[in-house]
Protein backbone atom coordinates (compact mmCIF):
# COMPACT_ATOMS: atom_id res chain seq x y z
CA UNK A 1 0.00 0.00 0.00
CA UNK A 2 1.19 3.50 -0.67
CA UNK A 3 2.09 5.41 2.65
CA UNK A 4 0.16 8.69 2.87
CA UNK A 5 1.10 12.14 3.76
CA UNK A 6 -0.87 14.18 5.72
CA UNK A 7 0.66 18.06 5.24
CA UNK A 8 0.21 19.88 8.06
CA UNK A 9 2.60 20.47 11.25
CA UNK A 10 2.61 18.12 14.35
CA UNK A 11 1.11 14.34 13.89
CA UNK A 12 -2.29 13.48 13.24
CA UNK A 13 -2.54 10.41 15.20
CA UNK A 14 -6.64 9.39 14.46
CA UNK A 15 -8.36 10.20 11.73
CA UNK A 16 -12.51 9.30 10.76
CA UNK A 17 -11.96 6.84 7.68
CA UNK A 18 -15.13 5.50 6.67
CA UNK A 19 -16.80 3.29 3.83
CA UNK A 20 -20.18 2.97 2.57
CA UNK A 21 -22.02 -0.03 2.08
CA UNK A 22 -21.24 -1.60 -1.23
CA UNK A 23 -17.60 0.13 -1.76
CA UNK A 24 -15.39 -2.10 0.74
CA UNK A 25 -11.63 -1.78 0.25
CA UNK A 26 -10.87 -5.86 -0.47
CA UNK A 27 -8.87 -5.42 2.89
CA UNK A 28 -12.06 -5.47 4.41
CA UNK A 29 -13.69 -8.27 3.02
CA UNK A 30 -12.88 -10.66 5.53
CA UNK A 31 -14.26 -8.48 8.11
CA UNK A 32 -17.75 -8.16 7.23
CA UNK A 33 -18.30 -11.73 5.08
CA UNK A 34 -20.09 -13.30 7.64
CA UNK A 35 -21.48 -10.68 9.43
CA UNK A 36 -25.13 -10.39 8.33
CA UNK A 37 -27.57 -6.82 9.37
CA UNK A 38 -30.37 -9.25 9.79
CA UNK A 39 -28.99 -11.45 12.46
CA UNK A 40 -27.65 -8.74 14.33
CA UNK A 41 -30.82 -7.40 14.19
CA UNK A 42 -32.14 -10.11 15.79
CA UNK A 43 -29.56 -11.05 18.53
CA UNK A 44 -29.79 -10.31 22.25
CA UNK A 45 -27.61 -7.29 22.98
CA UNK A 46 -24.13 -7.44 24.95
CA UNK A 47 -25.11 -4.08 26.87
CA UNK A 48 -27.55 -2.13 27.15
CA UNK A 49 -27.51 2.23 27.90
CA UNK A 50 -30.23 4.10 28.93
CA UNK A 51 -29.15 7.85 28.18
CA UNK A 52 -25.83 9.46 27.27
CA UNK A 53 -22.59 8.23 28.60
CA UNK A 54 -20.53 9.56 31.33
CA UNK A 55 -17.52 8.26 30.13
CA UNK A 56 -16.13 5.96 27.19
CA UNK A 57 -17.29 2.40 27.65
CA UNK A 58 -14.81 -0.07 26.36
CA UNK A 59 -15.97 -4.00 25.01
CA UNK A 60 -14.29 -6.77 26.08
CA UNK A 61 -11.26 -7.95 23.65
CA UNK A 62 -13.43 -11.03 22.96
CA UNK A 63 -17.00 -11.46 22.05
CA UNK A 64 -19.10 -13.40 19.05
CA UNK A 65 -22.89 -12.25 19.13
CA UNK A 66 -24.39 -12.29 15.42
CA UNK A 67 -20.57 -13.55 14.02
CA UNK A 68 -18.03 -11.89 15.78
CA UNK A 69 -19.84 -9.15 16.73
CA UNK A 70 -20.16 -6.57 19.95
CA UNK A 71 -24.19 -5.75 19.99
CA UNK A 72 -25.10 -2.12 22.10
CA UNK A 73 -28.37 -0.81 22.39
CA UNK A 74 -29.61 3.02 23.22
CA UNK A 75 -32.83 3.40 24.70
CA UNK A 76 -34.81 6.06 25.06
CA UNK A 77 -34.56 7.48 28.91
CA UNK A 78 -37.28 9.78 30.90
CA UNK A 79 -36.87 12.98 32.22
CA UNK A 80 -35.13 13.96 28.77
CA UNK A 81 -31.82 13.66 27.97
CA UNK A 82 -29.50 16.00 25.63
CA UNK A 83 -29.01 15.26 22.29
CA UNK A 84 -25.50 12.94 21.70
CA UNK A 85 -23.79 11.96 18.74
CA UNK A 86 -22.79 8.10 19.14
CA UNK A 87 -19.28 6.92 18.01
CA UNK A 88 -17.50 3.48 18.26
CA UNK A 89 -13.67 3.29 17.64
CA UNK A 90 -10.49 1.29 17.71
CA UNK A 91 -10.34 0.34 22.02
CA UNK A 92 -7.49 -2.14 21.98
CA UNK A 93 -3.36 -1.44 21.88
CA UNK A 94 -2.94 0.40 18.41
CA UNK A 95 -0.35 -1.46 15.98
CA UNK A 96 3.07 -0.35 15.97
CA UNK A 97 3.91 -1.63 12.17
CA UNK A 98 2.56 -1.40 8.68
CA UNK A 99 1.38 -4.33 8.38
CA UNK A 100 -0.22 -4.87 11.63
CA UNK A 101 -2.38 -1.12 10.95
CA UNK A 102 -3.20 -2.19 7.39
CA UNK A 103 -4.33 -5.59 8.67
CA UNK A 104 -6.53 -4.36 11.10
CA UNK A 105 -10.31 -3.99 9.70
CA UNK A 106 -13.52 -2.98 11.28
CA UNK A 107 -17.24 -2.90 10.34
CA UNK A 108 -20.27 -1.08 12.14
CA UNK A 109 -24.07 -1.24 11.62
CA UNK A 110 -26.29 1.45 13.01
CA UNK A 111 -29.95 0.24 13.60
CA UNK A 112 -32.91 2.58 14.50
CA UNK A 113 -36.59 1.08 16.02
CA UNK A 114 -39.06 3.33 17.16
CA UNK A 115 -41.57 0.34 18.84
CA UNK A 116 -41.30 -0.43 22.97
CA UNK A 117 -40.50 -3.74 21.91
CA UNK A 118 -37.23 -3.28 19.95
CA UNK A 119 -38.04 -6.04 17.54
CA UNK A 120 -38.14 -4.01 14.62
CA UNK A 121 -34.73 -3.20 14.21
CA UNK A 122 -33.88 -0.93 10.96
CA UNK A 123 -30.72 -0.74 9.18
CA UNK A 124 -29.59 3.20 9.59
CA UNK A 125 -25.93 2.35 7.54
CA UNK A 126 -23.37 0.12 6.82
CA UNK A 127 -19.80 1.16 7.80
CA UNK A 128 -16.70 -0.25 7.10
CA UNK A 129 -13.09 0.52 7.37
CA UNK A 130 -9.30 0.03 7.41
CA UNK A 131 -6.38 0.95 9.29
CA UNK A 132 -3.75 3.46 6.96
CA UNK A 133 -0.06 3.61 7.38
CA UNK A 134 0.45 7.53 7.55
CA UNK A 135 3.73 9.62 7.09
CA UNK A 136 3.13 12.65 8.81
CA UNK A 137 5.28 16.05 8.46
CA UNK A 138 6.61 16.92 11.41
CA UNK A 139 7.21 20.06 13.30
CA UNK A 140 10.50 22.14 11.49
CA UNK A 141 13.32 20.25 13.11
CA UNK A 142 12.06 16.96 13.93
CA UNK A 143 11.98 13.43 11.86
CA UNK A 144 9.33 11.94 10.15
CA UNK A 145 7.14 9.84 12.02
CA UNK A 146 4.49 7.23 11.17
CA UNK A 147 1.35 7.11 12.74
CA UNK A 148 -1.61 3.70 12.35
CA UNK A 149 -4.90 5.82 11.73
CA UNK A 150 -7.96 3.50 12.40
CA UNK A 151 -11.58 4.06 11.27
CA UNK A 152 -14.18 5.68 13.64
CA UNK A 153 -18.05 5.26 13.03
CA UNK A 154 -20.57 6.76 13.59
CA UNK A 155 -24.67 7.06 12.67
CA UNK A 156 -26.03 9.50 10.25
CA UNK A 157 -28.07 11.42 12.85
CA UNK A 158 -27.76 12.12 16.36
CA UNK A 159 -29.21 10.17 18.91
CA UNK A 160 -32.17 12.13 20.89
CA UNK A 161 -33.03 10.25 23.74
CA UNK A 162 -36.55 11.05 24.97
CA UNK A 163 -36.40 13.81 22.56
CA UNK A 164 -39.43 11.68 20.12
CA UNK A 165 -41.06 8.63 21.91
CA UNK A 166 -38.92 5.68 21.81
CA UNK A 167 -36.15 6.74 19.74
CA UNK A 168 -33.94 4.13 19.96
CA UNK A 169 -30.49 2.89 18.17
CA UNK A 170 -28.42 -0.37 18.01
CA UNK A 171 -24.84 -0.83 17.28
CA UNK A 172 -23.42 -4.03 16.38
CA UNK A 173 -19.65 -3.67 15.82
CA UNK A 174 -16.60 -5.83 14.77
CA UNK A 175 -13.00 -4.52 15.29
CA UNK A 176 -10.49 -7.26 14.07
CA UNK A 177 -6.89 -7.67 13.99
CA UNK A 178 -4.68 -8.70 10.65
CA UNK A 179 -5.19 -12.10 11.77
CA UNK A 180 -9.05 -12.15 12.38
CA UNK A 181 -9.26 -12.00 16.10
CA UNK A 182 -11.86 -9.33 17.86
CA UNK A 183 -10.47 -6.15 19.23
CA UNK A 184 -11.91 -3.89 21.84
CA UNK A 185 -14.34 -1.66 20.89
CA UNK A 186 -14.78 2.01 22.36
CA UNK A 187 -17.85 3.65 22.59
CA UNK A 188 -18.44 7.30 23.10
CA UNK A 189 -21.66 10.02 23.42
CA UNK A 190 -21.32 13.98 22.99
CA UNK A 191 -23.35 16.52 23.50
CA UNK A 192 -24.33 17.37 19.91
CA UNK A 193 -26.73 20.93 19.22
CA UNK A 194 -28.49 19.50 16.20
CA UNK A 195 -30.52 16.31 14.45
CA UNK A 196 -26.88 15.93 12.66
CA UNK A 197 -23.43 15.97 13.64
CA UNK A 198 -19.96 15.01 13.22
CA UNK A 199 -18.66 12.65 15.40
CA UNK A 200 -16.92 13.51 18.27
Amino acid sequence: MTVRRLARAGWIPFALMTFGCGDYPPEVAATESALSPSSCANAVADVTFNGPLSSPWISPRTYDTCYKAYVADFFTTWPPQPIVQITAAYGDIYPTVQAACEGTTARVIWYYSGVSSYSDWQVMDDQSGAGQWVETIPPPGLPPKHVCQLPKFAPPYAWLPAKYPNDNMRMAATFRDWNGNTRKIKISTAPCSSFYCPPE
